[in-house]
């Protein structure tokens, strides 16, 4: 399970600790940090539509008072 919050990121371990490719690993961040900036701009539709695509690929996100946490449910689908 991995934190992602502005301003601090909290990651528990990055690509080879977390047995994640590392491009998946920089996707999942690249994405958390687009539906930040997304929700920071109230546009919260472009932040929906990064939880789904993140959900679709095996991504869950919990929001929490100290940034985001997300972890791995399922591998990605092909």
């Amino acid at each position: 399970e991995k934190a992602f919050g502005a301003p601090t990121v909290e990651a528990k371990g990055t690509g080879a600790t977390t047995g994640e490719p590392e491009g998946l690993e920089a996707e999942v961040l690249a994405k958390i940090e687009a539906r930040r900036e997304a929700r920071a701009a109230k546009d919260f539709a472009r932040a929906d539509a990064i939880r789904e695509e993140l959900l679709d690929m095996g991504v869950i996100l919990e929001d929490t008072k100290d940034g985001v946490r997300w972890k791995r449910v399922r591998p990605p689908e092909p």
